[in-house]
């Protein structure tokens, strides 16, 4: 995110009405504050004489001038601060959607997961209600167990009961 910190208000204390405060727009301010909780990288470009309040203040910011050269912000800063400036928010945004890209990956696997146990877990659980109330109790020539769909699996139950 970048800021750009401009003249919103200016005011004037009536004890001492030699000294003005020029402040930029509250939205920056509220802005800003959000990009540094998300742990969005932000960089402010302020005029020269406004004052910067909360993180605004208490991180890095370029000043600019107050008009427009060309159509161009003309900074008053030399130009490798200027760029190093800039290189750092783009090495720092990058770094934050790869971390973000890292999480997301996470939260698809958890999900993902989450889906084939619960599936695993929904299947059992239908099989399990589905089973003919007889499962377990196989008898080779009884007619009703020669038709069952649960036969082989009947035979492992039966099985497995006798060895527990």
């Amino acid at each position: 995110m970048i800021g750009v910190a401009t003249e919103r208000l200016s005011a004037t204390d009536r004890d001492f009405p030699d000294k003005t405060l020029s402040i930029a727009t509250p939205y920056l301010l509220q802005e800003t504050s959000m990009a540094f909780q998300s742990e969005l990288p932000f960089l402010v470009f302020r005029v020269e004489g406004i004052t910067l309040f909360g993180v605004t203040g208490r991180n890095l910011w370029l000043e600019i001038d107050e008009q427009l050269h060309n159509g161009r912000v003309r900074f008053r800063h030399k130009q490798e601060l200027v760029h190093s400036a800039l290189r750092d928010l783009k090495r720092k945004a990058l770094a934050r959607r790869a971390k973000l890209g890292r999480e997301q990956l996470k939260r698809s696997i958890g999900w993902l997961s989450t889906i084939a146990v619960g599936g695993y877990g929904l299947s059992s659980g239908a099989d399990w209600l589905l089973r003919p109330r007889c499962f377990g109790d196989f008898y080779y020539k009884d007619s009703e167990c020669k038709e069952c769909s649960y036969r082989e699996r009947c035979k492992v139950e039966k099985l497995q009961r006798r060895q527990g």
